[in-house]
C-alpha cells in the first residue's frame, strides 16, 4: 500500500466461497474463455453465450436486449479464474503431502536420502487413493456441519420472529393461573437436540471412515454418491437415476422426488403425512426390514448399493388435489404466473379465474376472456356480485 513493500501474510480462504462467482449461468460450470456483456455486466463462457445469442438476442440472466457485438473478452476475469484454480490445486497438493509426510517420515527414520524424493508405483497409488478418500470423508463432514448450522440458524430466526407473540401468550397463561414455558428454554432445548443429532451423525461418519481405512480398499467407499430409482406406486411414477448424496436424509430424498416430478409437468405440493421409504437392494425380495424415515441419514445408517431403489410408502399431494381457491387468496406478486381469465355471460362478469369459473359458475354460459395474462395484483371479479363461494 502507498508504494511501500507490503506484508504478504498467508491467509486461509475457503475456495468454495468463490464457486458461485465463477460459474457460467448458462452451463453452470466454471466459466471458460470469459465474455462480459457491455450492457448489463453479466459474464458467460464464450461458447455458451455465442450459442444463446444465435437463437435469441437477449441476456440469459436479465432478459435485456443483447447483441453478440456487445460481448467483450474479459481477460482479467480469465486470469483470476486461472489463478484461483492454480492456487487451489497447489494448496490441495501441499495439504495432502503434509498428511502423507506426517504418516511416513516417522515410520521410516532411517530411509536413505537417495530414495526420499523417489516415489515407487505403490506409493504413487497410495497417494492417489489416500487423497481421494480423505477429501470425500472431509467433504461429507463439512456438509453435515453446514446442515446442522443451517438448522440452528432457522431455529434462532424462528425464535426471534415469534418471541413477541410468545411473551404475550405467556403473560396471558400466567394471568390465568397457569405456568408458561420460557421460549429461551425451548430454544436451548431445540439447539441441544440439533447438537445431539450432529454428534450422532459425526460418530457414524467417523466409524465409516475407520472401517474404510482398516480395510484399506478404496473401491466401494460407503460415502460416495450413488444413483437410485425412486418409485411412487400411488401415482405410477418413477424418478430415474436420482443422485443420492452421502448426507441425504429421508426429507432430502422426498425433496428430490418432488423436484423430479415438477420437472416432468407435475405440480407436487408435498409428500403425504407419515410417508416413508422402503429400500430395495439388488436381488432383495423382501424390503420390509429396511425403512427410511425423514431424519434417517441413509448412506450412513444403512448400505445402499448401486442398483438399489427406493419405494415411497404413501403418496405425493399434487396441486390439483387441493381444494379450489380463488386467485384473490393465492396471488403472490413475486411468483406471478400467466393466468387464463374467463367471462360469465350469465352473471355478466369478466376477469374470472379458473378456480372460480369451475366452482362458482357451474352450469353458466362461460367463455375465455383472455389467455396467458400475468396479473399485477390479486385480480378476480367473481366476488363483485357476491357470486364467489371460494372466498366465503
Amino acid at each position: 500500500m502507498g508504494g511501500g513493500a507490503a506484508m504478504d501474510p498467508t491467509l486461509l480462504i475457503r475456495a468454495s466461497a468463490f464457486d458461485d462467482l465463477v460459474l457460467c449461468p448458462i452451463c453452470m460450470g466454471q466459466i471458460s474463455d470469459c465474455l462480459i456483456s457491455g450492457v448489463c455486466g453479466h459474464r458467460f463462457c464464450a461458447a455458451c453465450i455465442t450459442e444463446c445469442l444465435a437463437h435469441k438476442k437477449i441476456c440469459p440472466c436479465c432478459n435485456g436486449p443483447l447483441e453478440k457485438e456487445q460481448m467483450v473478452k474479459d481477460g482479467t476475469f480469465n486470469t483470476i479464474i486461472e489463478t484461483l484454480q492454480r492456487e487451489k490445486t497447489d494448496a490441495e497438493n501441499r495439504y495432502f503431502q503434509r498428511l502423507i509426510d506426517g504418516a511416513t517420515i516417522s515410520e521410516r527414520p532411517t530411509e536413505p536420502t537417495a530414495t526420499a524424493t523417489t516415489t515407487s508405483p505403490i506409493e504413487a497409488l497410495f497417494r492417489q487413493h489416500f487423497r481421494q478418500s480423505i477429501a470425500e470423508f472431509q467433504k461429507v463432514f463439512c456438509d453435515l456441519e453446514a446442515k446442522a448450522q443451517l438448522a440452528r440458524e432457522r431455529e434462532t430466526a424462528a425464535f426471534a420472529t415469534s418471541s413477541a407473540a410468545s411473551t404475550a401468550s405467556a403473560a396471558a397463561t400466567v394471568a390465568a393461573g397457569g405456568s408458561a414455558l420460557d421460549p429461551e428454554v425451548l430454544l436451548a432445548q431445540r439447539l441441544l437436540e440439533i447438537d445431539d443429532q450432529q454428534r450422532k451423525y459425526t460418530s457414524l461418519l467417523t466409524r465409516a471412515c475407520g472401517d474404510y481405512l482398516q480395510r484399506a480398499i478404496p473401491t466401494g467407499l460407503a460415502v460416495l454418491p450413488v444413483r437410485v430409482d425412486i418409485y411412487l406406486p400411488a401415482r405410477g411414477y418413477t424418478a430415474r437415476s436420482v443422485l443420492l448424496e452421502p448426507t441425504d436424509s429421508g426429507d432430502d430424498i422426498k425433496a428430490k422426488l418432488l423436484k423430479d416430478m415438477a420437472a416432468n409437468s407435475f405440480k407436487p405440493v408435498r409428500c403425504s403425512e407419515g410417508a416413508f421409504f422402503r429400500l430395495v437392494r439388488p436381488l432383495m425380495t423382501d424390503p420390509a426390514d429396511v425403512l427410511i424415515t425423514d431424519k434417517t441419514i441413509v448412506r450412513l445408517e444403512t448400505t445402499v448399493e448401486p442398483g438399489s431403489s427406493l419405494v415411497l410408502v404413501g403418496d405425493v399431494v399434487l396441486q390439483e388435489d387441493l381444494p379450489k381457491r380463488c386467485l384473490r387468496t393465492t396471488f403472490d406478486p413475486a411468483t406471478a404466473e400467466p393466468v387464463t381469465y374467463h367471462t360469465c355471460k350469465t352473471c355478466q362478469l369478466n376477469w374470472l379465474c379458473d378456480a372460480c369459473k369451475t366452482a362458482c359458475h357451474v352450469g353458466h354460459e362461460t367463455s375465455v376472456f383472455t389467455k396467458n395474462h400475468v396479473p399485477a395484483f390479486a385480480c378476480c371479479y367473481c366476488s363483485r356480485k357476491g357470486a364467489c363461494t371460494l372466498c366465503k
